[in-house]
């Protein structure tokens, strides 16, 4: 009975750090850290929605998927392009820092302390390591998590599904940012080691 009551409290107190975070993070990202921003978040998806075309008429050496999310973002909102790329990356970093948590929680067991330690590594660094709003970098962090978390939840019971949804945002993460095909062939190891397990 008191394992059960002292894991209900951990799992509550967890929860209600995980919170603290999520607001600390949008009060700092919408109000005190920097807004430096890059052409292929701001600039280019705007000029994107004045008719001309990325790769054609606007030369772009990225990969595209912030600057065509962006564009079709801007279209929706009544927001300047800057605003606009501040309410993404705010969007991308919150939804990473759950993704950790969850990560951290099942990879550890179902552990809540696993999960809020993870989580305040990654707020602690974030703001170094995601310094230009929407960047390319945030995003390809938000694709391996997602692509992670899809494997670890469905490879026991639906191996050829999760192997299919996990390379389809592997493949996502690869139009984010070149540097994507080392993480995965780094995953597609992983995912050959793990098959004696599953296939």
């Amino acid at each position: 009975m008191s394992s059960s009551l002292s894991t209900a409290c951990a799992q509550h107190l967890s929860q209600g750090m995980l919170a603290l975070i999520l607001v600390i993070q949008t009060f700092t990202h919408l109000s005190w850290l920097s807004i430096s921003a890059h052409s292929g978040q701001v600039a280019i998806p705007f000029m994107m929605n004045q008719g001309m075309s990325l790769f054609g008429t606007v030369w772009e050496q990225h990969a595209p998927v912030t600057s065509v999310i962006a564009a079709l973002v801007q279209r929706f909102l009544p927001f300047t392009p800057l605003d606009t790329a501040r309410l993404l990356n705010l969007v991308t970093v919150s939804a990473i820092t759950l993704l950790v948590y969850h990560l951290a929680f099942r990879m550890a067991g179902n552990s809540p302390l696993a999960g809020i330690t993870a989580v305040l590594f990654w707020a602690w660094w974030e703001p170094v390591y995601g310094v230009v709003l929407f960047y390319f970098d945030t995003l390809l962090g938000l694709c391996l998590c997602i692509a992670l978390l899809i494997w670890i939840t469905l490879s026991d019971r639906r191996p050829l599904t999760a192997a299919f949804l996990a390379g389809l945002f592997m493949g996502l993460a690869t139009l984010a940012k070149q540097h994507a095909w080392a993480a995965l062939i780094v995953f597609g190891v992983f995912l050959f080691l793990q098959s004696r397990k599953h296939f």
